[in-house]
């Protein structure tokens, strides 16, 4: 909906002038507009990352199954309270399942740029991660023993009814950070 209103000649000739004035300005100064050298670096940095997730092969290798990459990453984050953390969570699938996860981010320590790789088995079986054909990651036991919810609805018809019902199951959970507080 929008409001019109009459305004007297000599109020419609300063809104119009002011118009162009910005437009002029905005063409003539697109430093004043962004900066897309922080975003150009932000991407490079991304693509980066995404980059060596497609460099990881993992697998169960009890079964010999290769997972899937599945992109785009689930997440892209920063945080600059941490030395410009930049960074981005990817998922590997089994049969349409989540069975891995990855974090992998960018952060700054004396002037430089470093990379870490996080990988998280959501596996109920071993896994194997190779970079570049060497091994990476090889956890011992399995990532994720499932529990039964003997609570739990039946799950619901449709799609909207499932993710309610996880929704009201998951309010039912706490989570407490034990250890350090720094």
């Amino acid at each position: 909906m929008f409001l019109r209103v009459a305004l007297p000649a000599c109020c419609r000739r300063l809104a119009r002038e002011s118009t162009v004035a910005c437009l002029v300005i905005m063409l003539a100064c697109p430093a004043a507009i962004a900066d897309d050298e922080p975003a150009s670096a932000a991407n490079a940095e991304l693509a980066d990352l995404l980059t060596s997730a497609k460099r990881y092969e993992i697998r169960a290798p009890k079964s010999d199954a290769a997972l899937e990459f599945r992109e785009p990453s689930l997440l892209n984050f920063t945080n600059p309270e941490r030395n410009q953390e930049r960074g981005s969570v990817f998922v590997w699938t089994l049969e349409e399942r989540p069975a891995a996860i990855g974090q992998f981010f960018r952060f700054g320590v004396q002037g430089r740029r470093l990379t870490k790789h996080a990988l998280h088995s959501l596996s109920q079986a071993p896994l194997e991660a190779r970079f570049d054909a060497a091994l990476a990651w090889a956890p011992e036991k399995p990532g994720i023993e499932w529990k039964r919810f003997s609570s739990a609805p039946d799950p619901g018809p449709t799609r909207a009814k499932r993710l309610l019902q996880m929704r009201e199951l998951a309010r039912r959970f706490k989570l407490t950070l034990i250890g350090d507080s720094s």
